[in-house]
C-alpha cells in the first residue's frame, strides 16, 4: 500500500468537568482517508465528546428558547462516519455518506402547556401557554441516530459553481416507553440542499438557493388541569399528569435569489430575496417562519 495514498489518526478528546456529574470523560478521535484508486478516495471518522448546552449556544439555532430552564450538557460516546469520495473530473466532486451515531442526553425540542379539560366528559377544552409568549423546551434523552447521504460540487473556473446535497437522518430514543422509538423533532427527516452561484459579469454575481426539508414533527407535553367551561381561569391544577404526544410541522420548501455587485475591492452591494414560494410553514410548533420578505445592503470590507 503506498503510504502518500494513506492518512491516518489515531487519538483521543478527554472533557473534563466539575459540576455536572462525571469529571472526566474520554472519547475517540481516529480518522482515515485512503485513496484506493486515482482520484477515489475511502474514508472513515470515529468522533466524540461533550456538547455544552448553554443559553448563548442553543440561541444560536433556537430564538424560542424557555429562558427559565436549561437542559443537561450532551456526550457522545461514539459518532461513526463513512464514506466514498471522488473528484476524477477537476470540475466535478462527488461523495457518499452515512454513519451512526449515539448521544446521552440528546436534545428533543418541545413544546410544554397547561390542557384544561372537562371532568365530567374527559374531553380538552383549551390548551394554555404558561409564558406571554410561546417557548421551546428541551428533553434530554439517551438517542440512538443513523444517517444516509450524499453531496455533488460542480465548478467551472471562477465562472459556475453549483452544489446538491441529500441527507436522511432517523433519531430513536425512548420517549414514550416500551424502547426505542422513532422521535421527531423539528429537524427534517429529509433535507435537500441546492445552490447555485453565477458570475455574468466580472463585478455582478448572481445566486440561487433552494432547501427542502421533509418528515418534521413535534413533540407536545401537558400538565392536565381540571375545569368545568372556559370561563373559569385561573385553571387552578386539581389533577396533575402529564401527557405527552406527537405531532407533525409542515414541510419545507424555502427558495431564495440574490445578487452581489463588487463596486471594488472594499466595498460592494447586496440584494437577497428569501421564501419567494412565500411558503407558509413553522420553524417549531406555534412559531411561523417568515413569509417573502427580502434585504438590501452595502458591504465594507477593511
Amino acid at each position: 500500500m503506498d503510504k502518500d495514498r494513506l492518512k491516518f489518526r489515531l487519538g483521543a478528546v478527554a472533557n473534563i468537568s466539575f459540576n455536572d456529574g462525571t469529571i472526566v470523560r474520554f472519547a475517540p478521535d481516529i480518522r482515515i482517508d485512503w485513496e484506493f484508486i486515482e482520484h477515489f478516495f475511502l474514508y472513515s471518522s470515529i468522533l466524540g465528546g461533550k456538547e455544552l448546552n448553554t443559553f448563548a449556544s442553543l440561541s444560536k439555532d433556537n430564538i424560542y428558547i424557555d429562558p427559565s430552564t436549561l437542559p443537561y450538557n450532551s456526550y457522545t460516546p461514539a459518532d461513526w462516519t463513512i464514506g466514498l469520495k471522488s473528484n476524477v473530473l477537476n470540475c466535478l466532486t462527488f461523495d457518499l455518506f452515512g454513519g451512526v451515531k449515539y448521544t446521552q442526553d440528546a436534545l428533543f425540542d418541545y413544546r410544554y402547556s397547561g390542557m384544561k379539560f372537562d371532568v365530567g366528559s374527559g374531553g380538552i377544552i383549551e390548551t394554555v401557554d404558561w409564558m406571554t409568549r410561546p417557548v421551546v423546551n428541551y428533553a434530554n434523552l439517551d438517542a440512538f441516530a443513523w444517517n444516509v447521504g450524499a453531496r455533488v460540487k460542480y465548478k467551472l473556473d471562477d465562472v459556475l459553481n453549483a452544489s446538491l446535497e441529500w441527507k436522511h437522518e432517523i433519531r430513536k430514543a425512548d420517549m414514550y416507553g416500551g424502547g426505542k422509538n422513532v422521535v421527531k423533532t423539528n429537524r427534517p427527516t429529509d433535507a435537500l440542499k441546492a445552490q447555485v452561484e453565477v458570475k455574468i459579469l466580472s463585478q455582478l454575481t448572481l445566486h440561487a438557493d433552494y432547501f427542502m426539508g421533509l418528515g418534521r414533527g413535534t413533540i407536545l407535553s401537558f400538565n392536565t388541569f381540571a375545569g368545568t367551561s372556559l370561563d373559569l381561569p385561573p385553571y387552578v391544577p386539581t389533577v396533575s399528569e402529564a401527557v405527552t404526544y406527537s405531532g407533525k410541522l409542515s414541510d419545507i420548501h424555502d427558495l431564495g435569489m440574490g445578487a452581489v455587485y463588487q463596486i471594488n475591492d472594499a466595498v460592494h452591494l447586496r440584494v437577497q430575496f428569501d421564501n419567494i414560494l412565500n411558503r407558509r410553514y413553522d420553524i417549531y410548533d406555534g412559531m411561523p417562519a417568515q413569509g417573502f420578505h427580502f434585504m438590501a445592503g452595502v458591504g465594507v470590507n477593511f
